[in-house]
């Protein structure tokens, strides 16, 4: 489908397939620009999807990117990150701490996980921690994805979806 837009006798009115608009097209342009996504890939960042080395700074890197577009906005009305599958058979991300999803609000929210193969496990360092907070969260879509704990490590894998 073709949809042309023509400006009408009027300089602030536009018409699309010969009916009226009531905005202005410095309205309309605003709206176009917030019809735009923010992609966020966690590729993009120090991340292992071998599962060889740990993963949890660079997601926590990309998350912390993502979830700044998802609660400011900057003109786009979908924040995506992108947890891309992993490249070898049985691979995963190797995750050892928390990953903070705290306060990620705005209008959608999208993480997109076909394929990705999330293994949490605590670290040395890390005592009875949940793998993934959501604390405070609000307007995330998850799609996709494998989440996984270490049976060997306690807690297996946890998700904090609480209200403080």
């Amino acid at each position: 489908m073709t949809i042309t837009i023509t400006q009408a006798g009027n300089p602030n009115t536009i018409t699309i397939a010969s009916s009226p608009i009531s905005a202005t097209l410095a309205e309309i342009e605003l709206d176009i620009d917030r019809l735009e996504a923010i992609e966020i890939n966690v590729l993009d960042y120090d991340v292992d999807p071998t599962g060889a080395t740990d993963s949890t700074a660079g997601f926590q890197s990309a998350i912390d990117d993502w979830a700044s577009y998802s609660t400011t906005g900057n003109g786009a009305s979908t924040a995506i990150l992108r947890i891309a599958p992993n490249m070898v058979v049985d691979g995963y991300y190797l995750i050892t701490g928390s990953l903070d999803f705290t306060r990620v609000r705005g209008h959608k929210n999208v993480i997109i996980a076909h394929g990705a193969h999330l293994f949490c496990t605590r670290g040395s360092d890390a005592v009875n921690f949940p793998a993934l907070d959501f604390t405070h969260s609000n307007n995330i879509h998850w799609e996709g994805g494998l989440i996984t704990g270490d049976p060997s490590n306690r807690p297996l894998c946890g998700m904090q979806f609480a209200r403080k």
